[in-house]
């Protein structure tokens, strides 16, 4: 009689979770996912907050994996993305995979055994500065008291202590 000894290993395959944070508005944003088990992904968010999605994508070790956010960013909005692997310490992909662009690329050979990365996209409204000039008085006459010329500076999705310089 033969004896037979069979060892089962399981190895951890890579994963990718989707989080959004949008500043300045709040909204439901679709992920498109490559490479990965799943092939789509939506987060609703609230202005400002960071939301995590509890879908685990499952990626294969050795094959590069994409998350693009469908549509891109709207028009007035930065978009920056970063994918950052909670188990650096045991795959060493340290630091963390960033763009500028609605697409977040894991390369190939960041795809290990054990990764397990979280990749966050954020939308931030971009500041806007508009200004109003208005006069006292229509039309201002050359050597009349009392007029004068109204501006209003307005700042809006930031806060600012830098001087504005203003010049007529």
């Amino acid at each position: 009689a033969q004896s037979l000894i069979c060892t089962l290993t399981n190895t951890a395959l890579p994963s990718v979770i989707i989080a959004k944070r949008s500043v300045g508005k709040a909204g439901t944003f679709n992920f498109t996912l490559s490479a990965l088990n799943n092939f789509t992904d939506i987060l609703t968010t609230t202005s400002g907050a960071t939301v995590t999605s509890a879908a685990v994508n499952v990626g294969t070790v050795g094959v590069a994996a994409t998350v693009v956010e469908t549509p891109a960013s709207a028009a007035g909005y930065a978009v920056s993305t970063s994918c950052v692997d909670a188990n650096s310490g045991i795959t060493g992909n340290l630091g963390s995979i960033t763009s500028n662009t609605n697409t977040a690329t894991i390369p190939a050979a960041n795809m290990k055994t054990r990764a397990a990365y979280t990749c966050t996209f954020v939308n931030t409204k971009l500041t806007s500065i508009t200004t109003t000039k208005t006069a006292s008085a229509s039309p201002l006459l050359t050597g009349v008291a009392g007029q004068f010329y109204t501006v209003n500076v307005s700042v809006a999705y930031a806060t600012t202590t830098a001087a504005l310089s203003l010049s007529d």
